[in-house]
């Protein structure tokens, strides 16, 4: 079983998107780091997203501090943790938006996905109709997304590495 360790942007958007049911349903162990889940509580107050979070609660993790080198490269408490932890855990999967924290994850040589990869994902196994309407869910729901990204994307598979899962 793979294990999937979340960070805070792919479950904010998802949330707000009503796409949250795509992770957490999924075949896969979920991890969601304390920090993580404290970053996303404190600063989100919208009671659409806390209707999802407040059941969260059996994913949270705590086992993992933040190991000096991964502090070093000045991410955000919550990107650190979730590389931290899956530096950790067999099998896993780093859940993360943010392009510094990824080549932070790539250095490690974890593996990854992000949120569009989730929509793609859920698409290519049927649990939803138009990756094209679950994105545009997402870009209304304020994640940053390229547009040349989204056509190359809608064009291509997804990531191999995603498919092994």
């Amino acid at each position: 079983m793979k294990v999937l360790v979340v960070n805070s942007s792919p479950l904010i958007t998802l949330a707000k998107s009503d796409l949250l049911h795509l992770l957490i349903d999924s075949n896969h162990k979920i991890i969601i780091p304390a920090d993580v889940f404290a970053e996303v509580m404190h600063t989100e107050k919208n009671d659409a997203i806390h209707k999802y979070f407040t059941n969260l609660e059996k994913f949270i993790h705590s086992e993992y501090s933040i190991t000096a080198d991964v502090k070093n490269w000045g991410l955000g408490k919550g990107e650190s943790s979730v590389i931290s932890s899956a530096r950790n855990i067999e099998n896993s999967f780093v859940v993360i938006d943010d392009l510094e924290a990824r080549r932070c994850a790539r250095f490690y040589n974890l593996n990854m996905i992000g949120t569009l990869g989730i929509i793609l994902t859920a698409k290519k196994e049927n649990k939803i109709k138009s990756a094209k309407d679950a994105i545009q869910k997402l870009l209304y729901s304020g994640l940053y997304l390229d547009q040349g990204l989204i056509e190359k994307v809608l064009r291509e598979s997804v990531n191999e590495e995603w498919e092994r899962i």
